[in-house]
């Protein structure tokens, strides 16, 4: 069972830690969100002046994401809140328009700068002992952007981009924003379908499904994983079953001033005995624990034979009951 805690009044466990992991989840992101991403954005716009300009833009690529403040959090009863603010985005994208009879195409470059997410992803598990995690909720909102049209009649655009900004700026929001980095948010959470176990060598393998839902407050999150180790190729049910075991909320003691900022624990783990004895009985029954050994192995000026004389200092009783010198193998 693996509980997170996050930062409580006074105190900040985890706090180096929760930013090392936060700066680490942001890398995974922002390389997923550096590629292609199917958008199929199609509008209009009338001017007054020139008439209705129609316009599709397929796909996006995004070239930068800059995200200079960011916070993870516990949603109560639901999973983690992702909160994104003052990040910047710059992307291109092909496009094609119809002003009138004139068709024309190109490409276009946006910046959008003081953009906001705030995405909440759910966890749960499912009926197999599998973890999964889906977007719940997710809003983007961003106020300044700035286009910039080329090729085609790209000098005609350009003069039109302020009165597009605002529709185009709408459609942003909704598309841009929500869909690639709610997406790309959930990619590196979700693990593949039935991966809850590894094959740790020849021998053996490890169960790490969930016990059951995981429990999520405020200030922590509780996961039970089983931790059963069980034989490659065969499964053979051990003495002993996993049960979850309650971890105490508050950290067990308090760490010295001099350690306490560069040794802030950002979770407390638990391991069962149950973990111990499942991989004692899988190694055991596997034959990864046996092994004969004969005096033939042993070196000649060994002090201790396999013999039933050798082995009388130990089991003075059991010699007395053999009439010969047998040899043994163990």
């Amino acid at each position: 069972m693996c509980p997170l805690v996050v930062p409580q009044p006074g105190r900040s466990p985890g706090r180096g830690q929760a930013e090392a992991g936060r700066q680490f989840g942001l890398e995974q992101l922002q390389s997923l969100l550096q590629k292609e991403h199917e958008l199929n954005l199609t509008g209009s716009y009338r001017s007054p002046l020139l008439g209705t300009l129609t316009y599709a833009v397929p796909r996006i690529r995004i070239h930068e994401l800059q995200i200079n403040d960011s916070t993870v959090d516990f949603a109560e009863d639901v999973g983690v809140r992702l909160t994104v603010q003052r990040a910047r985005i710059r992307l291109s994208t092909d496009w094609e328009a119809q002003l009138g009879a004139i068709q024309d195409k190109g490409s276009i470059e946006v910046r959008m700068r003081d953009l906001a997410v705030v995405a909440v992803l759910g966890v749960s598990v499912d009926g197999s002992g599998r973890p999964m995690v889906w977007s719940i909720s997710c809003d983007a909102h961003g106020t300044d952007l700035h286009l910039e049209f080329h090729r085609g009649h790209s000098w005609l655009y350009n003069m039109l981009a302020p009165l597009l900004q605002k529709a185009l700026r709408h459609e942003l929001n909704k598309e841009v924003g929500t869909r690639p980095l709610c997406h790309g948010a959930l990619v590196p959470l979700s693990p593949p379908k039935g991966a809850v176990s590894t094959q740790l060598d020849p021998f053996a393998a490890i169960d790490y499904s969930l016990l059951g839902q995981p429990v999520i407050t405020v200030e922590h999150g509780d996961i039970a994983l089983k931790g059963e180790f069980f034989g490659v190729g065969k499964y053979q049910q051990g003495p002993s079953s996993a049960k979850p075991v309650a971890l105490p909320v508050a950290l067990p003691a308090a760490l010295p001033m001099a350690l306490a900022a560069a040794h802030e624990p950002m979770l407390l783990l638990a391991i069962t005995d149950f973990v111990a004895n499942s991989a004692a009985f899988t190694y055991f029954t596997t034959g990864a624990l046996h092994r004969n050994i004969s005096s033939d192995m042993l070196p000649r000026r060994f002090p201790l034979q396999l013999r039933t004389k050798s082995m009388g200092v130990f089991s003075p009783q059991g010699f007395m009951l053999i009439a010969t010198d047998l040899q043994y193998e163990s």
